[in-house]
């Protein structure tokens, strides 16, 4: 089970983050978002759990507890919605599509002179 991790002290590494979620299960990988100019922490992050069980005990123990003077925020992660391809051509018969605006490109006419120079 993939969890998102909010609220996370800024100072907190990896390893610290891993010893805490351990405690309810096997975690299969964990990674804190940084910034990457500075490499210092964005305070979020995903946990990766064992299995649907071990999550859900993380969830339920974690979730609003105070960690060095904050309060994570444990939950499941969503999915990533898909990338849209605002070039990709539109089928007119796809019922998705009935609300969304549809803009078109005129072709630039070139204007060929023929003569000399």
């Amino acid at each position: 089970m993939n969890l998102f991790v909010s609220n996370i002290d800024f100072k907190i590494d990896e390893n610290e983050l891993k010893s805490i979620f351990e405690k309810f299960g096997k975690v299969k990988s964990l990674k804190i978002l940084t910034d990457p100019d500075s490499a210092k922490s964005l305070g979020y992050g995903f946990v990766k759990m064992g299995s649907e069980y071990e999550g859900q005990k993380a969830i339920i123990r974690l979730n609003n507890k105070l960690f060095r003077k904050r309060k994570l925020s444990v939950q499941e992660a969503r999915p990533k919605p898909p990338k849209v391809n605002p070039n990709a051509k539109v089928n007119e018969n796809d019922s998705t599509t009935k609300n969304t605006k549809i803009t078109r490109r005129r072709k630039r006419k070139r204007l060929i002179v023929e003569g000399d120079f």
